[in-house]
């Protein structure tokens, strides 16, 4: 037995098996993009947990029984993360950052010698200079008004 396709059945299963693959290709390609976006935030994660346990064993070594953080950074290194550039950095200086007056740029205070009771009281008024701060760092606060701006 002979069987005769007709040009129009022909055209037709050629459309539907070319929407077909087109459909299997643009889902491939969506689960592709995913996993990719998937495995970036994953890197991404393990990066800012490596970070946060690196800052917690520097912080760690630099903290008195006081409680408080002290470090010269012209003998000890830095945090092993730069943390003006980091997306989480100590709850007291977010906080103080967020403050009416305070300049993006006081993180730079942490980077100095300052406790970060210091960094915290001084981030508000505007102070970006350690060594500004550590020359007024006595005053009473009604004294500072206007020093920094």
């Amino acid at each position: 037995m002979y069987l005769h396709i007709q040009s129009e059945d022909m055209r037709d299963a050629v459309e539907r098996i070319g929407e077909a693959s087109m459909k299997a290709y643009r889902a491939l390609e969506v689960a592709k993009a995913d996993r990719a976006q998937e495995t970036k935030r994953q890197e991404a994660e393990a990066a800012r947990q490596a970070a946060e346990d690196a800052y917690a064993v520097w912080k760690a070594d630099r903290t008195g029984q006081d409680g408080v953080v002290r470090f010269d950074p012209r003998t000890d290194p830095h945090p092993p993360v730069p943390l003006w550039d980091a997306q989480w950095m100590p709850h007291e200086v977010a906080v103080a950052l967020v403050q009416p007056g305070a300049k993006r740029e006081a993180i730079r205070l942490f980077t100095g010698d300052l406790t970060l009771e210091e960094v915290t009281r001084f981030a508000p008024l505007g102070a970006t200079d350690p060594a500004q701060v550590r020359q007024v760092a006595d005053l009473p606060d009604e004294f500072l008004e206007g020093v920094f701006d």
